[in-house]
């Protein structure tokens, strides 16, 4: 992986940017299903299919909607983790809380035990607030090397949202 990085932009309908510092050896890609509703940003490397990472930002689009608190990201995290344990290598499956000033989350990474043609051996899945965002994250490799998830993990960790 090249260590060169950019920052880059991603507009998020009337709220704002979601800023990330990418690996320029990443290419991104935005789908949005309707204007008004969050986007998922996808990151794949220029060339070849060796990682595919999901990010998407949410944000309270009406009143009376609200995000999860903190705690419910845990609890929801401790679920999405039970989930995969059935699917995964490992016994137990350990969570990893963000660490930073302002984005708070949790985190799981797991080892697919028998992953079909196509699919991706290794995930990581987690949920982060970042300033008044919520997002879920995917990151999904076929290479056991900390590399791609650790640079994923830290692009993330210090995503910002800009009004």
């Amino acid at each position: 992986m090249a260590n060169e990085t950019s920052i880059r932009n991603y507009t998020l309908f009337n709220n704002g940017s979601l800023q990330l510092t990418v690996p320029d050896s990443w290419r991104d890609k935005t789908e949005q299903q309707l204007k008004h509703l969050p986007p998922t940003v996808t990151f794949t490397p220029l060339n070849g299919t060796s990682f595919h990472i999901l990010l998407s930002p949410m944000w309270a689009y009406r009143e009376g909607v609200s995000l999860p608190s903190l705690e419910d990201t845990k609890q929801l995290i401790d679920i999405a983790a039970e989930h995969a344990r059935e699917q995964a290598v490992e016994g137990s499956i350990k969570k990893h809380e963000f660490k930073n000033t302002g984005n708070k989350g949790y985190y799981y990474s797991t080892t697919d035990k028998a992953p079909k043609p196509g699919e991706y051996k290794y995930m990581t899945q987690g949920m982060i607030h970042i300033g008044d965002l919520f997002a879920t994250f995917t990151i999904l490799t076929n290479d056991d090397s900390v590399d791609i998830g650790d640079t994923a993990l830290k692009m993330i960790n210090g995503a910002e949202h800009i009004n």
